[in-house]
């Protein structure tokens, strides 16, 4: 072969090989490079979720600091803001992302509001202040519920319905303020997210993008894209970029653009990911072709252009595999900061990765796991059948187990079984299958769960937790003992099945409130038939429970029962005691009214008697003619009145369920001075009745008076009236040698803000310090022959009758340099 020959074949060799080179080499950097721009995007993707994690977490002390500072405390109560707006200035100065911070009423008013603008702190005065009842965020923030916090969508600041320009990324937080269990308004901040959504985005190789939930961009390379929402011609992500929301194509190869989705703040966004011109792939690509070229051109400066190329990719690898090896220690120094353990397998059900927290549960070392089976950490019988179920996991009933929370026992390497909870997810990584099991430690929730156990077995007051059906899922032994029966057969029963016929239409309605939520819990005195068909009362309190914190989702009634059947007896046997009282007291005032009677019957009747001797003196004189006749008739029939006039007024005094009727409470007492005259007049008593500190001596200008007309039980009002001054009546005929002032009693009728007062006074000398507490007790008398009745009826009718109160104070009155010291009763009408 001659050197001309030689030549070309060693120069077509030689582009073949450096052809080759070029290609393979070509070939492995453009995977390389795409696995890495692939990696970086998931750990951006991880950084920015954190940060938003992150930024929401620092929001919350400064809402539980100010919903519970003292100057909130005061506002609530005083309503004034001063220290309120005060504090807030000091929270806008010391925080430069803070704007704005707001209190609005629970109709979505603004109360209080301060706000920052060109570092210049503004107190909004009363008529700068919004209506933002129709705000998202504020119906939103008004629906939370004690201690939880809200925060509201990536928006723009928006003042009297006007977007704020220049634009104004802003994020609201928000939390109630409680007075006690009621709640008073809602605190809102404003931040300005400006600088933090600039910070999130910014990085190498990329341009990043933030999308709404519809598609418009939020964040824009192109700053006069920004919030292309609120552009005069709306922009969304299909109009730029061959991306398609709606058919779900979240990704262009051919523009390097990936699509990516974040949920901070409880709502959908989006992040795309555009590769910057000057990294682009295929720039990279069309640059290695052209060297290509230049090689088949310049096969003798082949070698120099090939290296030079190799020592490039070379650098890139270095800085990929740099990049991927900080990101792997990210994500290791994450997964060994979480509380639960973390374990990766391979679909051969080899442990790829373990986290710290399965070193801790489970007691091996990290190097004692990574390349062995994972039914190492698993007991028997699944032990031997686990490799199988990886093998099959998609051919039969296994496959239920992705993504499921299982309850069951793993194997500590000491051989001791450990309560755990697994959830298995499924991902395939670079086309190769993984398995993660996401793991936790339930020792102390399982010995929690039997301390609960225990606690609901031996407590002394029934429990049960009722279905929405009302059946019995879980039942204390209290109960089963009240209700006496066993638990295995009300398993089989309902509420209902037990309940006493009477007592069941509330309860059903009781529990429909609180299905439907429109009340929290009840409380209910009812009965229920034992096996044995006893009646027992029971105090029952139902309270329900959900199954998210949310309640939109109910699982089950707390019912628990205390068994009253003695306090029932012990209040029948006190209603028949006072009802025996009761009569015991009627009788006592029927011998006062009888009494009183026979005073008022003692002048008519002589009145008679004299008429009828004056009759026979006239016919002796014969004076006996007609118009004698009509006088002496008309004399006797008026006397006959006053007489049956008194037996009506009795009958109305002792009149049974007595209906509540309108009377003048001035007229009823002249009713009873004039029943109790003639006795009063007898002893030379004098009963005085005084209105508003001025005596009043008859009905005449009753009119002037209608301020003292009520509805009431009029009957019932005249006996503790009666037994009141029939007491000082006693009272003042017990003192030896009582003077002119001291034969008195006075009636005394005032009207307060409370209602209306009636004060039965007398100057008898009173009662004992040491007695004035018991006299309202039954059986307890100051008089020797007294039964104890009076009085504690009195206190029975004005509480359960009269809607009253009465109560002793001493009375006293000077008179010619003497101190005259006696009781005064006040009856009390509430309003």
């Amino acid at each position: 072969m001659n050197f001309k020959s030689k030549t070309t074949l060693f120069f077509i060799i030689t582009l073949f090989i450096s052809f080759l080179l070029f290609f393979l080499a070509y070939l492995y950097s453009k995977n390389i490079i795409t696995d890495s721009y692939k990696k970086q995007i998931e750990t951006s993707l991880f950084e920015i979720n954190k940060s938003f994690d992150s930024l929401k977490k620092e929001k919350i002390p400064i809402l539980n600091t100010i919903v519970n500072h003292n100057s909130m405390k005061k506002f609530i109560k005083t309503q004034e803001s001063e220290d309120l707006e005060k504090l807030f200035a000091d929270f806008i100065k010391a925080n430069q992302k803070i704007f704005q911070i707001r209190v609005i009423d629970l109709k979505g008013n603004e109360v209080v509001r301060v706000t920052k603008n060109n570092n210049i702190i503004k107190i909004s005065k009363n008529e700068e202040l919004q209506d933002k009842s129709n705000r998202y965020y504020v119906k939103k923030f008004l629906n939370l519920e004690k201690n939880q916090i809200g925060f509201s969508n990536l928006d723009l600041n928006i003042e009297n319905g006007q977007i704020e320009k220049p634009y104004k990324a802003t994020l609201r937080t928000g939390m109630p303020v409680f007075n006690g269990n009621k709640k008073s308004y809602v605190v809102t901040i404003n931040y300005i997210m400006n600088d933090f959504l600039e910070t999130v985005l910014k990085g190498p190789n990329f341009n990043k993008y933030l999308l709404d939930e519809d598609g418009y961009f939020i964040i824009h390379k192109d700053k006069n894209l920004n919030w292309s929402r609120y552009l005069d011609k709306q922009i969304k992500v299909n109009d730029v970029f061959s991306i398609d929301l709606e058919n779900k194509k979240l990704y262009d190869h051919e523009s390097n653009i990936v699509l990516k989705t974040i949920y901070p703040f409880d709502a959908k966004y989006y992040i795309l990911y555009e590769l910057k011109k000057d990294l682009n792939i295929i720039k990279f690509i069309d640059k290695s072709k052209q060297i290509g070229i230049l090689l088949f051109f310049a096969a003798l400066f082949l070698v120099l252009p090939f290296i030079f190329l190799l020592y490039n990719y070379l650098i890139k690898l270095k800085k990929v595999n740099r990049d991927l090896k900080d990101s792997t220690n990210k994500i290791e120094t994450i997964l060994n900061n979480t509380s639960d353990a973390i374990v990766v397998i391979d679909k051969k059900g080899m442990i790829q990765e373990v986290n710290n927290a399965v070193i801790k549960i489970f007691g091996y070392e990290k190097d004692e796991l990574l390349n062995k089976n994972v039914n190492i950490l698993i007991p028997s019988p699944h032990h031997e059948k686990h490799d199988e179920y990886v093998k099959n996991h998609d051919k039969d009933v296994h496959s239920k187990i992705i993504n499921k929370d299982r309850e069951l026992y793993g194997l500590h390497k000491d051989g001791s079984f450990v309560n755990i909870s697994l959830i298995v997810t499924k991902v395939k990584i670079n086309d190769e299958l993984f398995f993660i099991g996401n793991i936790k430690d339930l020792t102390q929730e399982s010995k929690n769960k039997k301390l609960f156990q225990n606690v609901f077995d031996v407590s002394p007051v029934g429990i049960a937790l009722v279905l929405e059906d009302g059946s019995f899922w879980r039942i204390s032994n209290k109960f089963c003992s009240i209700v006496g029966y066993e638990r295995e057969e009300l398993i089989n029963l309902t509420f209902k099945d037990i309940t006493y016929k009477e007592d069941l239409g509330k309860d059903i309605n009781l529990v429909k409130k609180l299905i439907n939520k429109e009340i929290g819990e009840y409380y209910l005195e009812k009965r229920y038939i034992k096996k044995d068909g006893e009646i027992v009362w029971v105090k029952l309190t139902v309270v329900p429970v959900y199954v998210d914190n949310d309640k939109t989702k109910f699982d089950y009634f707390i019912s628990t029962i205390d068994d009253i059947s003695e306090i029932k007896k012990l209040e029948e046997e006190k209603i028949k005691k006072e009802h025996l009282l009761m009569n015991q007291s009627k009788l006592a005032a029927m011998g006062e009214m009888t009494s009183a009677i026979a005073h008022q019957w003692r002048q008519p009747l002589n009145s008679i008697g004299f008429i009828i001797q004056d009759l026979i003196s006239a016919y002796k004189h014969n004076e006996f003619d007609e118009k004698y006749l009509y006088e002496i008739k008309a004399e006797v029939m008026e006397q006959l009145k006053y007489m049956s006039d008194t037996i009506d007024e009795f009958r109305k005094f002792f009149k049974k369920d007595e209906p509540k009727t309108e009377f003048n409470i001035l007229k009823t007492v002249f009713d009873i001075n004039k029943l109790y005259l003639a006795q009063l007049n007898s002893h030379n008593i004098k009963l005085t009745v005084k209105v508003d500190n001025n005596v009043v001596k008859d009905l005449s200008k009753i009119d002037e008076f209608n301020k003292y007309i009520i509805e009431n039980q009029e009957g019932q009002l005249k006996q503790v009236l009666l037994n009141c001054v029939s007491n000082a009546k006693d009272a003042i005929l017990n003192l030896k040698n009582p003077s002119i002032v001291e034969k008195q009693i006075f009636v005394e009728l005032s009207i307060d803000k409370e209602g209306i007062n009636i004060a039965i006074k007398d100057l008898a000398g009173g009662i004992t310090k040491e007695n004035q507490s018991r006299i309202f007790e039954p059986y307890f008398s100051t008089k020797s022959m007294g039964t104890g009745l009076g009085l504690y009826i009195c206190k029975s009718i004005c509480e359960k009758s009269l809607n009253a109160k009465i109560n002793y104070y001493e009375n006293s009155l000077s008179s010619e340099e003497k101190v005259y010291k006696g009781s005064s009763f006040v009856i009390r009408l509430l309003d």
